[in-house]
């Protein structure tokens, strides 16, 4: 696999062929932080080791997946990164 992108409309990763125009493309190493996430039972998620530099992507990803979930804004993510 070459190109991998991610939809929050189709929920999801998807290859180059299935993107769609609201698609973005991701780096590898995200995907399989994603789906290490995904198997991981929620008592041992911090134990996962994240590069720095793929933080603010998968952050960033996260909260793009969640809002479109929920279809609204989080608020208090704002007001988190405001009183950093």
């Amino acid at each position: 696999i070459n190109e991998v992108y991610f939809s929050n409309h189709h929920n999801g990763i998807l290859c180059n062929k299935c993107k769609s125009a609201d698609s973005i493309k991701i780096n590898l190493d995200i995907i399989k932080i994603i789906l290490l996430i995904n198997m991981t039972e929620i008592k041992k998620i911090h134990k996962i080791s994240i590069p720095p530099k793929l933080n603010n992507p998968i952050k960033e990803l996260m909260i793009s997946y969640i809002e479109s979930i929920l279809q609204k804004k989080l608020q208090i993510l704002d007001f988190l990164k405001y009183i950093k």
